[in-house]
């Protein structure tokens, strides 16, 4: 196995393993969130989110304290219930305002979502709301 090394170019930190190097900056994550979905939402934790807005049941908008450089960035999301008894499941998605049009709700400094029962598709408030951003910041 070769050891890899790290190396700094144009402002961008590389690692090196053999022969390829890999981009740390481009790859990490430029803004998380852990929230809390039910009753009074609060951020747990978080890089570059200054708020997240409780819109309705289950609809929720994080506001990234960074902008995004545009919209093409990529967005992971999760969540957990409110009761681990609960025989349902979850869906946190990108939430969009009109059938088949997924971006209209991102902008490059917000990504407004839901939570929905998988059963039933009604709006349900999360335990907790899991948010990943990873593309260029502006």
């Amino acid at each position: 196995m070769t050891a890899a090394r790290l190396k700094s170019q144009n402002g961008d930190l590389l690692v090196r393993d053999g022969s390829v190097d890999t981009s740390i900056k481009s790859g990490i994550s430029k803004a998380y969130v852990n929230f809390n979905g039910f009753g009074t939402v609060a951020i747990q934790e978080s890089l570059n989110m200054s708020s997240v807005v409780d819109n309705a049941t289950g609809d929720y908008t994080p506001t990234l304290a960074t902008a995004m450089n545009n919209t093409d960035y990529l967005c992971i999301v999760g969540g957990q219930l409110r009761q681990r008894t609960s025989s349902i499941a979850i869906l946190l998605q990108v939430r969009s305002s009109a059938e088949n049009n997924v971006a209209d709700l991102k902008t490059t400094t917000q990504v407004r979502h839901e939570g929905k029962r998988s059963d039933t598709s009604s709006a349900l408030d999360i335990g907790a709301g899991h948010i990943g951003i990873f593309g260029d910041l502006a």
